[in-house]
């Protein structure tokens, strides 16, 4: 990273209140906030590339985006090609801004347990017993909030004692055997001479179904990205004529396994990912201008690529900050830093340099037209 560049970085969202400096968004009293969390942890470093850094791209020998694919954002970060449609505009119109290096400071590599504290908004040593939920903090010391969660069920981010309502928009599915079938299936056939075949067939099921809600964990029900950009138009009129507090989660980010690059698994989420942005603004209108929406993830991935041609659980990510009216200074901000093996958490992932809480408070407390005495005592110890 170029040292002037670092410098003036260096200076930005290291305390509360400085997310103004780069984001000017006017406080409003009826302004709108989207709250997206992509449960699995996204993979940061390919959304967002560090192109500037030779480091990356020996650490990622199959996985990196390479230079001349990035879309160049400034002279250290490029975008994925995937995100070039739908993202890209609202970064050239200024209204979206990435902020990498944030995260919860001291959690764990725990996708339930980061997931559990970044919607209660608390730290990583914290206990999480007796806490609201994040969203429903916020909720309950707004003028005139309206929430609302897009989840089948109510999520932490809403935990606490006045029911939020809730809407899921993801679709069912298909039926699954449940065991009392393969049991009652296994005895039908107990003394039939196709017994082995369907016991075989059925174990088979069992196991796959079993692999599958492996996989599957860390999202808990959260739609899908495919789920997200085919809904994101209904989200967004609901939003517009009826909610002002919006939480909705989108699952599939745990790539441990062929990720993929300039294509591949990983491409396709984030390309689907900005396809439901896109919609969403274009379905809010003029009411876009009144809307903040902030992107997270529990925690990233590691820096360097795995013997499977993915990563693994790390430690900081990049969250996304789009607004109509933020009126971004620059398409990276906050505090960063050189990537070099001494700089990263652990020697393996990225580091955390902005605690995600001064970022809820500088950027979306704000403008819910909260105090920001009142905003600052929803987040109790909040690292320096």
């Amino acid at each position: 990273m170029h040292r002037r560049r670092f410098l003036q970085a260096a200076s930005a969202l290291t305390c509360v209140g400085k997310t103004s400096q780069l984001l000017a968004v006017p406080t409003q009293q009826k302004h709108r906030f989207m709250f997206i969390l992509l449960r699995g942890a996204y993979d940061a470093a390919s959304a967002l590339i560090p192109i500037s850094s030779d480091f990356y791209y020996e650490s990622r020998p199959n996985i990196a985006i390479p230079r001349d694919a990035a879309i160049t954002l400034d002279g250290d970060w490029g975008l994925h090609p995937a995100l070039k449609e739908n993202v890209l505009p609202l970064i050239q119109k200024k209204q979206m801004a990435f902020l990498p290096f944030v995260g919860i400071p001291g959690t764990s590599r725990s996708h339930f347990d980061s997931q559990d504290r970044l919607e209660l908004g608390i730290g990583g040593k914290d206990n999480k017993v007796g806490h609201n939920g994040l969203l429903y903090r916020m909720a309950t010391a707004m003028v005139d909030a309206r929430p609302i969660s897009f989840t089948l069920a109510r999520p932490f981010a809403f935990n606490g004692p006045r029911t939020i309502p809730n809407i899921s928009l993801k679709p069912t599915g298909g039926r699954e055997i449940s065991e009392n079938i393969e049991n009652g299936v296994r005895e039908m056939y107990a003394n039939h001479e196709l017994y082995d075949t369907i016991n075989t067939a059925l174990t088979l099921e069992s196991k796959t179904k079993s692999i599958k809600q492996t996989i599957l964990e860390p999202n808990r029900t959260a739609n899908t990205s495919t789920g997200f950009a085919a809904e994101a138009s209904k989200i967004a009129r609901l939003m517009r004529e009826e909610f002002n507090l919006g939480f909705v989660d989108i699952g599939g980010w745990d790539t441990h396994y062929n990720q993929g690059a300039v294509t591949g698994s990983l491409a396709k989420r984030l390309e689907e990912l900005g396809q439901g942005l896109a919609a969403f603004v274009t379905e809010l209108g003029d009411e876009w201008q009144n809307t903040t929406v902030i992107v997270v993830s529990e925690f990233g991935r590691t820096f360097r690529e795995n013997g499977s041609k993915g990563t693994d659980h790390g430690y900081g990510t990049t969250y996304w900050l789009l607004g109509g009216n933020l009126k971004a200074r620059a398409p990276i901000i906050g505090e960063q830093i050189d990537l070099k093996p001494d700089n990263l958490n652990d020697g393996r992932d990225y580091p955390i340099l902005t605690d995600y809480r001064k970022v809820l408070i500088d950027l979306a407390i704000d403008n819910m037209g909260i105090s920001h005495s009142r905003a600052k005592s929803l987040f109790a110890k909040v690292s320096p």
